[in-house]
């Protein structure tokens, strides 16, 4: 009875395994050649999304995705790889608004004020997707980590905007490690949406 009981947990972690590493795939591949490492090689688009992240992490600490993203944004700006930012992230209080800190932060690396559009209701990336489409963007660069950028062009897609992603640098934390775990289950989201709609 209880080898039998264990045998039907392992084929049922196998089958959630099975799920998330085939919705992960799906996912990458579907945007696999709209990333880009490399600036310079970036297309250039009218419309540059920065999807919100808090800036300090719970201990205090600066939060990486916080910082690389505000630095790819920057190098976009730089060399004149977009016109305009849509910041996009939640706003729950005076005390936490994710596009007014990501604002100052492209401000003071030199990105003009008058280029930046705060979208304050971004709670979670398809918020930040409808607010694009909202906006009769049909031309979108991401500006993210890979494997958020990944699931977000997918979304865009899905929801008629042409988009591709400027990857900023990826977070080798523990921290880091618990966000791109908690990317897989966004990607079995991701698809359960698409094949419901």
């Amino acid at each position: 009875m209880i080898r039998t009981s264990i045998n039907y947990l392992f084929f049922a972690l196998a089958l959630v395994f099975a799920l998330l590493a085939v919705c992960y795939i799906y996912v990458s591949m579907n945007a696999c050649d709209k990333t880009y490492d490399k600036v310079l090689e970036t297309p250039f688009n009218e419309y540059t999304l920065l999807p919100g992240t808090s800036k300090y992490m719970n201990n205090g600490k600066v939060n990486l995705f916080f910082t690389y993203r505000c630095n790819a944004a920057t190098e976009l700006w730089n060399n004149k790889k977009t016109n305009l930012f849509i910041i996009s992230g939640d706003s729950t209080g005076a005390d936490y608004d994710e596009p007014e800190l990501m604002r100052t932060a492209l401000i003071k690396n030199g990105v003009p004020d008058t280029v930046l559009v705060l979208d304050k209701k971004g709670y979670n990336t398809r918020a930040s997707i409808l607010f694009c489409k909202k906006k009769k963007v049909q031309n979108l660069t991401i500006v993210s980590q890979k494997f958020h950028n990944e699931r977000a062009i997918v979304l865009a897609n899905q929801l008629g905007i042409n988009a591709n992603g400027y990857n900023a640098k990826p977070v080798y934390t523990t921290y880091g490690t618990r966000v791109w775990i908690r990317e897989w289950f966004a990607r079995v989201k991701l698809i359960i949406e698409l094949l419901i709609k």
